[in-house]
């Protein structure tokens, strides 16, 4: 995941660079001692 001052970037795939599957998942971002939750749907 790229940071940014206002921008995240993910290219869908998990720590075995595998394509993750459809379905909802839970984004958590720490920086600068804060943490923001948000809901990414996956749709292929």
């Amino acid at each position: 995941m790229t940071l940014t001052a206002d921008l995240a970037t993910w290219d869908g795939r998990d720590f075995d660079a595998n394509l993750v599957e459809d379905g909802l998942y839970l984004v958590v971002v720490e920086a600068l001692g804060e943490k923001r939750v948000k809901t990414l749907a996956i749709v292929r």
